[in-house]
């Protein structure tokens, strides 16, 4: 989805446990790998931050809805949003164009 358009300071994100912070992997072909030529970024799982900014909830519920929208889906109340995990990116930080791949399978 890009940025999130939404206040990026520690009220927004509140980290527990930053050395937790791995770097980013990517995937390429079957495998999944790091090479910071392609993707200079770190990575948290869930459990290693919150979301504390009171406008989170309503900023997910409209990217939902855009996002549905988009896509051509009629429901957008069927659509349950997961936090999957937090990019972070210090200066010079960058993803390389890519193509993205389906991440799990309902």
């Amino acid at each position: 989805m890009g940025r999130s358009g939404t206040d990026s300071s520690s009220s927004a994100a509140e980290l527990q446990d930053v050395q937790s912070a791995l770097r980013a992997p990517f995937g390429r072909r079957d495998q999944t790998i790091v090479d910071t030529a392609v993707r200079n970024t770190w990575q948290l799982d869930p459990a290693n931050f919150q979301l504390t900014d009171a406008g989170w909830p309503a900023y997910v519920q409209q990217a939902v809805k855009r996002c549905c929208g988009g896509l051509g889906v009629s429901k957008p109340s069927a659509v349950q949003p997961q936090l999957y995990k937090l990019l972070l990116y210090e200066a010079g930080g960058f993803f390389a164009p890519h193509r993205d791949t389906e991440k799990e399978r309902f």
